[in-house]
């Protein structure tokens, strides 16, 4: 914790100043965490990069924190999906969204609506250069 709080009193212009306060990108519950999960039928893990929603269509999904977007097309597994670059190298991936109504190089507000979810699920990562990162601490809120 000391760590962390000598960290965000020097980074100023940091994703880490905001952790602990960052807006979750969608109000519902994560059917799917962040991490290791075992699949006990077939005695497997998979990890998980990020976490998955339950969803239905139609519901609002906002940027977790202020930046830019750099990335925005359709992937054949997750559907649309948009990467928002934060400060400090840090990105949050917002997965199975429609009714985009940002581009490439556009900013983003923290807790401004980016669309809303498509289907049954949406996916979301948070990450630090190319390393994913358990987002659940991040959120000033719990669900």
């Amino acid at each position: 914790k000391q760590h962390v709080q000598f960290l965000q009193n020097e980074k100023k212009d940091s994703l880490l100043v905001y952790k602990g306060r960052l807006a979750r990108p969608l109000e519902r519950h994560v059917k799917q965490n962040f991490g290791a999960l075992r699949d006990k039928t077939n005695q497997f893990y998979l990890i998980s990069r990020g976490e998955l929603y339950a969803a239905k269509p139609g519901l609002p999904i906002k940027a977790i924190s202020p930046g830019t977007v750099i990335f925005r097309d359709e992937l054949t597994r997750w559907r649309e999906t948009l990467i928002v670059q934060h400060a400090d190298n840090y990105y949050s991936v917002y997965a199975g969204v429609s009714n985009l109504n940002k581009s490439v190089g556009d900013l983003v507000e923290g807790n401004e609506q980016l669309g809303t979810t498509v289907g049954d699920s949406f996916y979301f990562e948070l990450r630090h250069f190319d390393n994913p990162i358990n987002p659940k601490s991040w959120y000033r809120e719990k669900l």
